[in-house]
């Protein structure tokens, strides 16, 4: 995978050089060295602009929702269709990025949550807010979407929250594992099943 030199004054692009090389390798197989090259930075200069590798992987995933996951789950929070609608896109678009060639497999967040074993506690204790807040996010339409007759009453929202959540992270081991654009497809659909219209 190519990827460009940042000049020094360019921090944002370099954080995203540095994301892009942690949600490739992981935590413990990304060296300094390997930021470095990826970044164009040197060493003090990453330390300086950045902090240590445990605070680069942090800044890093920071970086990866905001840019990624916070626009994912916009869609969720201020859309007016059907629940079933609602989340076919958002799946959608989250099988358009796990398929984008220019990107690593899977998810850096459910790569971070998956790896958790060999990362720092502060790493995970991040990784695990940001998917509970994904989940919070979910459980905040869904009540939305029952009251404005969107979600049949019969469903469950905290338990269908929890379901749906859950099912990210499974969409995202499922591609890193080999399954292509179709079988995501069917598995989503097999996923939307359960949302009662």
């Amino acid at each position: 995978m190519a990827r460009g030199r940042p000049r020094k004054t360019e921090p944002e692009k370099a954080l995203h050089e540095a994301m892009l090389i942690f949600w490739e390798k992981g935590y413990d197989a990304a060296s300094m060295n390997d930021l470095v090259e990826a970044t164009g930075m040197a060493k003090p200069g990453l330390y300086a602009t950045f902090g240590d590798k445990q605070e680069i992987y942090k800044k890093a995933l920071e970086h990866y929702v905001s840019s990624r996951g916070s626009k994912k789950l916009a869609l969720i929070l201020e859309s007016k269709k059907s629940a079933k609608e609602t989340f076919k896109i958002f799946f959608g678009t989250l099988i358009d990025g796990m398929c984008d060639p220019q990107t690593p497999q899977g998810c850096f967040l459910v790569n971070t949550l998956t790896k958790s074993e060999n990362e720092e506690p502060s790493i995970r204790e991040l990784a695990v807010f940001f998917n509970q807040r994904r989940k919070m996010g979910f459980l905040q339409y869904l009540k939305r979407a029952q009251s404005e007759g969107n979600l049949s009453k019969d469903n469950d929202v905290e338990q269908l929250a929890d379901f749906l959540s859950a099912q990210v992270l499974t969409l995202a081991v499922l591609h890193k594992t080999g399954s292509d654009r179709g079988e995501l497809e069917r598995f989503v659909e097999s996923v939307l099943v359960f949302i009662k219209e």
